[in-house]
């Protein structure tokens, strides 16, 4: 049941980027730090675990580390720059691509859109709308320029990484944890080299109650992230499910009455969106 890890990963995907406003590093610091700590509490899994044998395996999650390092700085750097509300926006256009681009791997799944071309057309449409809403949710206040770089960015990471990994993973607990291992290893290496190339600090070694839970769910949340991607017949289906994110964090930062520039009402129909393609998913594959 591929619902189950998705609702989770948009719960710890919610409070990672609130409680990313308590660790005050640079961005690419803290994801360092992060993945350094995170790598390590995966490789205390790896001694009881089977190793995959396909090489498109690991090349899926090579290149899925190098999405997740992009992803999770620019989440990071959005969120302490601006206000955690704004560092999920980009997940409906990857929903968008995912969607379409996994049509071309999975013959069966556009077969079944096909032969209900009203379900499928609704979803296309919802995913569309959600975007228009999106860009209702974003007006003034932020530069249009540099954040579409990161959304567009993102996006396109986003579905070639879960792409990737749906067509060479398996629904099973020991390639979930050699998955997440290998991602985060991918990603400390990938963020120090760019920290070098960017000659910033790597700064000394910082390990608190504020990082040790945001590692903790950072963890969780990886694992239930490839769980809902390998278990959905899209994958496409488990980022509509974290299309929530910015409603909530929206009404999160609204009752603790944070300043911010979020439309509600976008919120909402992002939200409702979501809800509609989750539903009707269920109808179609």
């Amino acid at each position: 049941m591929w619902l189950i890890p998705a609702v989770l990963c948009l719960l710890f995907l919610c409070f990672m980027t609130v409680w990313n406003q308590r660790v005050r590093m640079p961005a690419l610091q803290l994801n360092l730090w992060r993945c350094l700590y995170i790598s390590l509490l995966f490789a205390l899994t790896l001694p009881f675990v089977d190793f995959p044998t396909d090489i498109h395996f690991y090349i899926s999650a090579f290149v899925a580390g190098l999405a997740s390092m992009t992803v999770s700085t620019s989440l990071f750097y959005t969120a302490r720059e601006h206000s955690a509300h704004i560092a999920s926006l980009y997940m409906p256009l990857a929903m968008i691509f995912t969607f379409v681009t996994w049509l071309f791997f999975d013959p069966a799944l556009l077969d079944a859109y096909i032969s209900m071309p009203f379900k499928a057309a609704l979803i296309f449409i919802a995913m569309v709308v959600a975007n228009i809403a999106v860009i209702k949710m974003r007006h003034i206040r932020f530069t249009h320029t540099s954040f579409l770089g990161l959304v567009l960015l993102n996006a396109g990471m986003i579905a070639v990484s879960q792409i990737l990994v749906k067509g060479s993973a398996q629904n099973s607990l020991d390639m979930v944890l050699v998955l997440s291992f290998i991602v985060f290893v991918v990603q400390a290496i990938a963020t120090w080299l760019w920290m070098l190339v960017r000659r910033e600090d790597v700064g000394a070694a910082l390990f608190n109650k504020n990082i040790a839970v945001l590692c903790i769910v950072s963890a969780l949340s990886c694992i239930c992230s490839w769980y809902a991607v390998i278990l959905a017949p899209n994958p496409s289906y488990s980022i509509a499910v974290l299309l929530g994110a910015p409603f909530i964090l929206t009404l999160y930062h609204r009752y603790y009455k944070h300043d911010i520039s979020q439309s509600l009402k976008a919120g909402a129909v992002i939200t409702l969106c979501s809800l509609l393609i989750v539903i009707l998913s269920f109808g179609v594959a």
